[in-house]
């Protein structure tokens, strides 16, 4: 699979995720902390695709 397309589709997963969670936080008291939880491991598994693609390329 390609690693640059994993690292920019968690990326917007996490944007996603952040957003959502602020939306809802009017509809669930525990939304912000799920969404931002959501989004930060969903950046850290961006940057983990983003280190192997590097490593890849050599």
């Amino acid at each position: 699979m390609n690693y640059r397309f994993l690292a920019v589709l968690f990326a917007a997963d996490a944007a996603i995720l952040i957003v959502g969670g602020m939306l809802l936080r009017d509809t669930f008291s525990y939304a912000p902390i799920i969404g931002w939880a959501g989004g930060l491991l969903s950046l850290f598994a961006a940057i983990v695709f983003s280190v192997k693609r590097q490593k890849s390329r050599g």
